[in-house]
């Protein structure tokens, strides 16, 4: 008896192992799908007819290229010393994480932390400001975006009070 159900176990997983698995037909490389939108996320009424269909993705992989390519317009700036054109270059990455969705990037955001410390350390407050305003907005609530930011006000002299509460 256990023979015989030994062996059909067996041929279970074998025929389970030779049938074809259903087609993927439909579905992109990088695409992450997303499902409709309910009607308040959508900012239609109940029961109102729909007159456009929700976003139904996300191409990761188109949105890490433009990233890349602000990010990287952004250091060129920084590293030729064009600081607002490297605070507008900052305004577009914002807005394009928010235009997107995406509310955080811890990668990007911990880059910008050691471009703070970096400029911290040459004493180039503004510039570690600057790269800390744009690492919060990118990876809100950081407790090491708070702590620099604090440490450099307390280095320019700025007082408890503005050090405590991160403002100057």
């Amino acid at each position: 008896m256990r023979i015989r159900w030994a062996a059909g176990l067996v041929l279970l997983a074998a025929v389970a192992v030779a049938l074809p698995l259903p087609a993927r037909g439909g579905v992109d490389s990088g695409v992450i799908r997303l499902g409709a939108p309910s009607p308040s996320e959508a900012g239609v009424e109940e029961g109102a007819p729909a007159t456009a269909e929700g976003r139904r993705g996300f191409d990761y992989e188109a949105f890490d290229a433009r990233l890349e390519g602000l990010w990287f317009q952004r250091k060129a700036l920084v590293s030729e010393g064009r600081d607002e054109d490297a605070e507008r270059q900052s305004q577009l990455i914002r807005s394009f994480c928010s235009e997107e969705g995406v509310r955080r990037l811890e990668g990007p955001a911990g880059a910008l932390l050691a471009e703070a410390d970096r400029n911290f350390d040459e004493g180039n407050y503004d510039r570690a400001k600057a790269a800390l305003d744009l690492a919060d907005s990118l990876d809100p609530e950081r407790p090491a975006v708070h702590s620099t930011r604090a440490a450099i006000l307390w280095k320019e002299r700025a007082g408890v009070v503005p050090a405590v509460y991160g403002s100057s």
